[in-house]
Formats: structure tokens, C-alpha cells, sequence
């Protein structure tokens, strides 16, 4: 597995960016997010291609499933290495939590393949539950992104969630109004919210002196 996850640029555990290795500045916050929606995208279109075969009975489920499994691993595996700061930032604790959302994610595949076989579910359901899978794998970036950024004496780390074009359900507006919040206050995109794993929400998270803490908390500056 690739130490670096994107060729080119480094990853700045200080600053918890990205740093182009020519010209020396950061790479935007937008175009990781970018990325990471391009990531998705495509691990969607995947899933979806492998549904779609798996319900035309174009492959058999044991093909299905371990299809489907290598795609959501690799899926959840490239989020958090984006999201940390590449493959070989990724430690015991980032593969646990990889670990505990495949296993749920492998044990709903099974009810999954059993859906489309006794043909439960249209072509149309099955679809969207594929993506969800994807979306599921979304989470691991945010849960990453967070433990990159390390508050120093005198200062807090804060979070605010910021949404984009897509799915968004009352919860996660609640959770844009609060504006800036204590680290860990708010949930990750895609978890505690009525839209599940199809939030398309992002999380935006700063370390400021916490003398500022009242300027901050609860606005949207």
C-alpha cells in the first residue's frame, strides 16, 4: 500500500495540510474535499456496477459479496488515509475503526444479498443501497481529519459543519446553525443525522487560542 497517498505533496502534521513538495504551499481545504468526493463517486460507481450485474444474475452471490467486500475496504481504507495524511500515518486505532465499521458493513451485506436474490427489492433500491455503502465509507475521513489537528497549551480546537449540494436533512441543519462548537460537540457527516450516509455535509475544524473561545462559539465567522 502506498505510503503517500497523494504523489506530489507532502502531508504537515503541525498544520494538519497538505503541502505541495514545489511550490511549498498548502493545498486548499476545498480541493481535498474534492477529492474525497471524487473518491466516493467513484466507489459508488462501482458498487453500482457490481449490484446491477449480481441483480441481472450476470455473477453468482459468493462473487458478489467478495466483490463488494474488497471495494468498501479499500473505500473505507483510501478515506482515512486521506483523511490522516497517508497510508503510513494510519495507526492501530485508524484500523480498528476501519475494522468495526466492515464488520457491520459485511454482516449487512449478507441481508443485502439475500434481498436481491429472493428478489425483494427493485433494481432501483438495490442501487441506493449500494451507495449508501459508499457514503458509509465517507464517515472515515471526517473521523481521521479530526485526530490530525492537536490543540496546545492555551488553545482548543473547534468544529463547524458546512453543508453542499445534496441530500441534507433537519439534523444537519440544526447542526450548520450552531456554527462553530467545541471539538467533538458536533457528529461527524453521515452520523446522527436522518440522511444516514447519503450527507454530503462537510466538517470544518480550527485550532484557535482559547481566550477566543467566546468570539467563536456558536457563530458562523
Amino acid at each position: 500500500m502506498p505510503s503517500n497517498i497523494l504523489p506530489g505533496y507532502r502531508f504537515s502534521p503541525t498544520s494538519g495540510r497538505y503541502v505541495s513538495q514545489v511550490t511549498g504551499r498548502f493545498v486548499a481545504r476545498r480541493d481535498i474535499i474534492s477529492l474525497l468526493d471524487r473518491q466516493v463517486t467513484s466507489s459508488r460507481g462501482r458498487l453500482g456496477e457490481l449490484t446491477q450485474t449480481f441483480y441481472e444474475g450476470k455473477i453468482d452471490r459468493s462473487v458478489w459479496l467478495e466483490q463488494m467486500r474488497d471495494e468498501i475496504k479499500n473505500a473505507h481504507l483510501t478515506n482515512r488515509a486521506l483523511g490522516k495524511g497517508g497510508f503510513d500515518r494510519l495507526g492501530f486505532s485508524d484500523y480498528g475503526s476501519v475494522g468495526g465499521r466492515l464488520h457491520a458493513d459485511y454482516r449487512r451485506l449478507e441481508s443485502f444479498a439475500d434481498d436481491i436474490a429472493n428478489g425483494d427489492i427493485s433494481i432501483a433500491q438495490a442501487l441506493n443501497r449500494s451507495n449508501m455503502y459508499a457514503g458509509n465509507a465517507r464517515i472515515q475521513y471526517w473521523e481521521a481529519s479530526r485526530s490530525t489537528l492537536v490543540a496546545g497549551p492555551g488553545e482548543m480546537m473547534i468544529e463547524k459543519r458546512n453543508l453542499n449540494p445534496g441530500e441534507t436533512c433537519e439534523d444537519c441543519l440544526n447542526y450548520h446553525n450552531q456554527g462553530w462548537q467545541l471539538a467533538a460537540v458536533l457528529p461527524s457527516p453521515g452520523i446522527s443525522s436522518a440522511c444516514m450516509s447519503n450527507c454530503n455535509c462537510d466538517l470544518e475544524s480550527r485550532i484557535i487560542p482559547a481566550s477566543e473561545a467566546d468570539q467563536w462559539i456558536g457563530t458562523r465567522r
